[in-house]
């Protein structure tokens, strides 16, 4: 038997609404992610201008997607709500930091 499972993929964050027909827009930043199992993800490579909008995007992929669990591994930096780092290890359990993570979305809900 043989299953084939998609383990990764790219996000885009982009200013504004863009048109989808539209050839290259513009993003603002970027990463990729790629999929441990059906609810932890790894985000490898982010760069770019990681704004507020941005991270509110970013969280609304994670609730949406039923995520329980995002890591990382970084140079610099952890990311917001972390809920566990070492070194350059970091953790996100999306069910622990949910009361600050539902505050954030309140003020930054993503524009459609």
């Amino acid at each position: 038997m043989l299953r084939y499972e998609p383990v990764s993929g790219i996000l885009r964050f982009y200013p504004r609404a863009t048109d989808p027909t539209e050839d290259s827009p513009e993003y603002e930043a970027s990463c990729t992610v790629v999929w441990e199992s059906t609810k932890v993800i790894w985000l490898k490579g982010l760069s770019g201008k990681f704004t507020r909008s941005s991270l509110a995007e970013l969280l609304k992929f994670v609730l949406d997607n039923g995520i329980q669990k995002v890591k990382t591994q970084r140079n610099s930096g952890i990311l917001p709500f972390a809920t566990h780092a070492d070194g350059t290890y970091c953790e996100v359990d999306i069910q622990e930091a949910l009361p600050k993570i539902k505050a954030f979305l309140t003020r930054y809900e993503p524009k459609n």
